[in-house]
């Protein structure tokens, strides 16, 4: 098989947008996690809807512009979903997009473990991260110029999980040329 190495700038994290809602975001992004788990995954949701957050969480940061929490419990919300696919961590994200800069350095970013996030907005301040489209069947917002669009109904899809390695601390994604 012949194949070439796309490499990102941020090479530790892959952003998983999608066009709408229901679209396959979070079963692709728990899929990464299960395939990815030994490397110790961090998994980051992030929502530009703010909703009421029962009063055990963990608070990372609550400032009337974000909050930030750390899950705690596996469960049925998304990014507890994460959690029980193995991430080592979890952080659940409420912010407008104005704020995203000031949270990634909350996030404490390392370049030696797996980062997956998942936010359209994210990607445009993450330059050269590995940006991931997962496409419905109605299409309500255009994903920001993704490496990738995968399709939730697509056989491919799992192909193209078969095809993300994470090497010398960094995502590599094998293509047919």
């Amino acid at each position: 098989m012949n194949s070439e190495k796309l490499k990102a700038e941020y090479d530790n994290i892959i952003v998983v947008s999608g066009t709408g809602r229901n679209t396959g975001k979070t079963t692709f992004i728990c899929k990464l996690i299960e395939k990815f788990n030994e490397k110790g995954c961090i998994a980051v949701k992030i929502s530009s809807h703010f909703h009421k957050l029962p009063d055990d969480v963990d608070f990372i940061a609550d400032k009337k512009k974000y909050q930030i929490i750390q899950e705690k419990t596996a469960g049925t919300k998304d990014s507890q979903k994460m959690l029980k696919a193995g991430a080592q961590k979890v952080y659940y994200i409420q912010a407008k997009d104005d704020f995203l800069p000031e949270i990634i350095k909350q996030i404490h970013l390392n370049n030696s473990q797996p980062f997956i996030f998942e936010s359209g907005a994210i990607a445009k301040y993450l330059p050269g991260a590995l940006h991931i489209c997962v496409a419905g069947d109605d299409i309500y917002k255009p994903c920001r110029q993704p490496h990738f669009t995968l399709r939730k109904e697509d056989e491919s899809m799992d192909d193209f999980l078969a095809n993300i390695q994470f090497e010398n601390n960094k995502f590599i994604v094998y293509v047919n040329t």
